[in-house]
């Protein structure tokens, strides 16, 4: 199983809001980029390996099977070896609807965001 200190530093900040950037400043953390999702409300089905936190809101969203709406760049999560840098956006099992890293997608490799199907994930 992958471990990431990056879940820590999404725990921390788990009260940031949309103006996230200025809160990050210093801590070698920087928010999703800028822009409101423009979600479909498609529904895009993905695995997951083990608990992600939110983005945002820091609910969490527990491995298993989950829907996702979209995809947007951000913040690298991962490993040297092990990495993602998209975010998907998904209503969490806690927390409402958030970001999480595609690195906790079960199924694919670095820097890719598809569902379980092989479909890529749409951007937001």
């Amino acid at each position: 199983m992958r471990i990431t200190a990056v879940v820590a530093a999404l725990l921390a900040g788990a009260a940031l809001t949309a103006a996230a950037p200025a809160a990050l400043a210093g801590t070698g953390h920087t928010a999703i980029r800028a822009g409101a999702a423009q979600a479909s409300e498609t529904k895009y089905w993905v695995d997951t390996f083990a608990t992600a936190t939110g983005f945002y809101r820091g609910g969490f969203l527990y491995a298993g099977t989950h829907y996702v709406f979209c995809k947007r760049r951000g913040d690298r999560v991962g490993t040297a070896d092990q990495y993602n840098h998209w975010w998907l956006l998904t209503d969490m099992d806690t927390g409402g609807r958030d970001y999480v890293s595609a690195y906790y997608l079960s199924r694919w490799g670095n820097d890719e965001a598809r569902d379980n199907s092989g479909r890529e994930i749409p951007n937001c």
